[in-house]
């Protein structure tokens, strides 16, 4: 897979490589990996976007309380609860981000009722709370390929699991001098 980066170059560029996240096809959409832009890189930006609350039906949208007076987490479930629907599809990347492992399960259980009106979700995670949902397909990616697991295999499920049965023990391992 090119370099540790995700760039490409160097001497692992001769081993296969998935072309959705190679150093090449970033180049191609012209994309910098080092520079991810914030808000004051755009300040006209930025005084529009703290009065589109000010707009009733898009403070509305999204519940009664402002996103920007949110959490990172308090508005991702806003987003959630107030703008996903039935019938849609929806990609996540890490949705567990911001989340405490009780929101975790309030976003499984919005998934569950998005799921029973229809819609279909893609998500990468990292959650073994996430990726527990029922009859999910899991793809787990590595330098071999992509391959089905069952959540039980995955090494998400397998360190949570042997952490929390024995979390002493692990914390022991884990902070020895």
């Amino acid at each position: 897979m090119g370099a540790s980066d995700g760039r490409g170059g160097g001497a692992d560029d001769r081993a296969p490589v998935n072309p959705m996240i190679s150093g090449q096809f970033i180049a191609q959409l012209g994309l910098d990996r080092d520079k991810v832009p914030s808000w004051e890189d755009f300040p006209f930006c930025l005084s529009a976007v703290r009065h589109l609350d000010n707009i009733p039906r898009i403070g509305d949208a999204y519940g009664s309380r402002s996103l920007h007076e949110q959490s990172h987490g308090e508005s991702f479930l806003s987003l959630m609860l107030n703008r996903f629907g039935g019938r849609g599809l929806y990609v996540l990347d890490e949705p567990e981000a911001a989340l405490s492992p009780s929101r975790q399960m309030a976003v499984l259980s919005r998934m569950h009722d998005l799921v029973r009106q229809e819609s279909q979700f893609v998500v990468a995670t990292h959650s073994p709370i996430i990726m527990a949902y029922p009859d999910s397909i899991i793809y787990q990616l590595s330098d071999q390929g992509m391959e089905v697991v069952e959540y039980t295999e995955t090494e998400h499920f397998s360190v949570a699991k042997g952490f929390l049965e024995n979390h002493r023990r692990m914390l022991d391992l884990l902070l020895a001098d």
